[in-house]
């Protein structure tokens, strides 16, 4: 399989891939390990980071409504979510803009990187369902420093 393959020349833990043939069939393959500590093979209905590949789909959705005139990328995200008492909890609020979301230049502080998501994720990565609400997400960078004002920096 060629999955099998990737893993064994590229060496990393282990991989999911779904691809749909022209007659509508889906195949779903896995390859290395889940867990590799506790020796559990990768299996299709694993669960899994989804890492940036959203990203792709959230900025391509901004930019196409922002070209149809159903949105500014511009506008402060306040007008937007003003009512959320937790969103003047957020650092940089006050400039946030979706432009400077898209462009990582909005000053956030990245929760997969902080000790405390890290131990939440640990105790929580195996339940059935997403063991991680938006709020629960979000609450990891709530009345923490920004990384540097909005739009004078870039961080991932």
């Amino acid at each position: 399989m060629a999955l099998d393959s990737l893993q064994l020349l590229y060496k990393f833990p282990g991989a999911i891939a779904v691809y749909v043939l022209p007659d509508g069939t889906t195949v779903i393959v896995a390859s290395g390990n889940a867990d590799i500590e506790k020796g559990i093979l990768m299996k299709p209905d694993c669960r899994m980071l989804a890492a940036s590949i959203g990203k792709t789909f959230v900025d391509a959705l901004a930019v196409a409504l922002d070209d149809e005139g159903k949105t500014d990328l511009d506008l402060p995200i306040s007008n937007c979510i003003e009512d959320e008492n937790w969103f003047y909890r957020f650092p940089n609020h006050e400039d946030l803009t979706i432009r400077h979301l898209l462009t990582h230049k909005s000053g956030l502080p990245g929760h997969v990187y902080m000790p405390e998501f890290a131990c939440k994720l640990a105790h929580r990565r195996h339940k059935k369902n997403n063991p991680f609400t938006a709020p629960d997400l979000t609450g990891f960078i709530l009345d923490k420093k920004p990384l540097f004002d909005t739009g004078e920096g870039w961080s991932y």
